[in-house]
């Protein structure tokens, strides 16, 4: 219950702040992670990686999704990180995903394309718990 307040009060706040982005059908896609930094890698260091590299490769590689870092820092999730994910529409999302979450083929092709940008994450953290929920815009 407390996760599921989190997350409605961090949508709600998204849809505040980012309101005039957000439209009648969209999708978010709130995927929450627990991270392993690798040995001499800060959060510091991950979070520019997320910011300056990951999600405009993922973005480009991705068209009509757009991504926003979120890291919380109070309750059950505090520090976890969570993508917030804004597709176009449910349409978009189902071209790049499979219901199970994995890629579809076109999906598939578009990972094919960020394998390098994959390998460097690698390098920085691994996931030990990784969560999410999409949500429809009403």
């Amino acid at each position: 219950m407390k996760k599921l307040l989190l997350i409605s009060g961090v949508l709600l706040i998204a849809g505040i702040t980012y309101g005039q982005n957000l439209q009648k059908g969209a999708l978010l896609g709130l995927h929450t992670s627990t991270l392993v930094l690798n040995p001499d890698v800060t959060m510091n260091q991950y979070l520019v990686f997320l910011r300056d590299k990951y999600i405009p490769e993922f973005e480009k590689a991705l068209p009509g999704l757009k991504v926003y870092i979120l890291k919380g820092i109070r309750g059950e999730c505090m520090d976890c990180l969570s993508l917030l994910m804004v597709f176009q529409s449910e349409a978009i999302r189902d071209k790049y995903f499979k219901p199970e979450g994995d890629f579809n083929d076109a999906g598939k092709a578009a990972a094919d394309k960020l394998k390098s940008l994959f390998d460097e994450e690698s390098k920085l953290a691994r996931t030990s718990k990784d969560i999410y929920t999409d949500w429809i815009i009403q």
